[in-house]
């Protein structure tokens, strides 16, 4: 396992793992099965922060952080999740 996010307040946690943390997974801590599993597209390019790798779930989504960018799922399907708003 490469990093790990905060359980949201569904029970779900995004995990990253695999060869170079190259994927991406939901799993349900209830009952500990995965819900969904992805690639990232740009795996060299994560961002490692202070406590690991930037990884986040919230009710709608989960965000991975990149160098130059961030990769967002949809959190019920793994579906790709539209880019946040950007600041006014």
């Amino acid at each position: 396992m490469c990093a790990l996010s905060a359980i949201n307040r569904a029970g779900l946690v995004a995990v990253q793992t695999g060869a170079g943390c190259a994927s991406v997974s939901v799993v349900d801590t209830a009952t500990g099965e995965e819900v969904w599993a992805d690639d990232l597209r740009d795996p060299g390019d994560t961002y490692p922060g202070g406590n690991g790798l930037s990884i986040a779930v919230t009710e709608r989504t989960v965000t991975v952080a990149g160098r130059c960018g961030l990769e967002r799922w949809s959190l019920t399907d793994g579906g790709a999740a539209r880019p946040p708003d950007r600041p006014r």
